[in-house]
């Protein structure tokens, strides 16, 4: 009911708007009335021929969209070496666990000497800039965590209130600990400090150790991230080129789908998921990077360009594909898609020559865009592709 009420606002805003907006709201209908049926086939209200008429559930494989864990005995070699990152992260968090441990009996300071080697445990991390992050959250949760549960000792007196307080504020720790640690890290600092204080009897040393270990433990374990480091910008040019080999290989899919050859229907989803997944790496290390110091040294602004253009890449590339899946052919739009194809593929060849330090200058144009009045249309979006994809050429020229 909420959604054809939606529809008949959607409905009466296009009449009252002028054409080009009435065209975009009517789009926009499509599209919910689109998702809509995808929403009941899932839930099994619709049945799945409502979307593919040729297809039925049992032909659908939905383990193609897993990715298989396998163990082998090659695979566990390769982490036996300095190249890999998973081995440098082991080495160092082994090396940082023995070097605690060490300090905890050399300067023996308080009874709770674990939460040294515990702080480490969390905070240190692969990367240079997630541990920072993790460092700032890890000190902050604790020093606020700290000052609430002070403030609530020196009001409450009465420990059953307190434990009540202290169930309450694990609640909050497991709510927030995969959502924001330095929330969690606030709840279980304030809930520590209570419950062993009523058990102790006095808090004094326990706020002190509390905050003690986690400051030595969050120095310790940055100062380490610079032991084995596992640079953001070493990695750079690989993910680049596993972003353009996924467009790539996603737009020769869709080409074949445009020529009318019959792929199944999971070839192109799956050429989908892969440039997905690589769009997200790639979105997820320039996250990290402008923490880490060689960030300094990579023209950030051309990296921004490519990641822009490669996300608009795949976006059209996923519109042809619903356009071949609804049978809109175009001899033209073929010999378009194949030119594209050659510069993303020229852009792969070139992708290890890439200079991270500074980028070729690409004024981007947006003539296409404005000139063409239907942006909708399969032959626009040929030819904007066509044009980002030259763009995205000329960074590697």
């Amino acid at each position: 009911m909420k959604f054809e009420k939606a529809k008949a606002e959607l409905l009466a805003l296009a009449q009252q708007e002028g054409a080009v907006n009435s065209r975009i709201l009517h789009k926009v209908l499509r599209n919910m009335e689109d998702i809509a049926l995808h929403i009941q086939v899932i839930k099994g209200d619709q049945p799945i021929s409502v979307l593919h008429p040729d297809l039925s559930s049992n032909e659908l494989t939905y383990e193609d969209f897993l990715s298989p864990q396998l163990f082998s005995q090659t695979s566990l070699k390769q982490h036996f070496s300095f190249s890999s990152a998973v081995f440098k992260f082991s080495l160092r968090l082994a090396l940082l666990c023995l070097f605690a441990y060490l300090i905890t009996l050399l300067f023996p300071f308080g009874r709770y000497s674990y939460w040294l080697l515990l702080t480490i445990v969390i905070v240190a991390k692969p990367r240079f800039g997630l541990t920072w992050k993790r460092n700032v959250e890890r000190l902050s949760g604790t020093f606020i965590g700290a000052v609430i549960g002070i403030v609530l000792m020196l009001v409450i007196k009465q420990a059953a209130v307190l434990l009540i307080i202290s169930a309450f504020m694990l609640l909050g720790f497991f709510t927030f600990n995969r959502i924001r640690y330095s929330i969690s890290v606030m709840f279980i600092t304030s809930m520590v400090i209570l419950c062993l204080s009523i058990y102790d009897g006095h808090a004094d040393h326990i706020i002190t150790e509390r905050i003690l270990y986690t400051i030595i433990g969050c120095i310790i374990a940055f100062l380490a991230a610079f032991l084995f480091p596992i640079w953001e910008t070493k990695g750079l040019k690989s993910l680049i080129s596993n972003i353009l080999e996924a467009n790539r290989n996603y737009l020769l899919k869709v080409k074949e789908e445009l020529r009318g050859i019959q792929t199944g229907i999971n070839a192109s989803k799956l050429a989908r998921k892969s440039g997905y997944i690589q769009l997200a790496k790639f979105s997820e290390a320039l996250q990290y990077l402008h923490l880490e110091p060689k960030s300094k040294e990579v023209d950030m602004q051309g990296i921004y360009a490519i990641q822009m253009l490669s996300y608009r890449i795949n976006s059209i590339i996923a519109s042809l594909s619903l356009s071949a899946k609804q049978n809109v052919r175009q001899d033209t739009g073929i010999l378009l898609a194949s030119e594209a194809l050659n510069n993303l593929e020229y852009c792969v060849q070139h992708s290890c020559r890439l200079n991270l330090n500074q980028f070729n200058e690409v004024v981007h144009s947006a003539k296409i865009e404005e000139e063409d009045a239907d942006e909708g249309n399969a032959q626009h979006q040929l030819n904007l592709l066509l044009d980002l994809s030259l763009e995205l050429k000329m960074y590697f020229i």
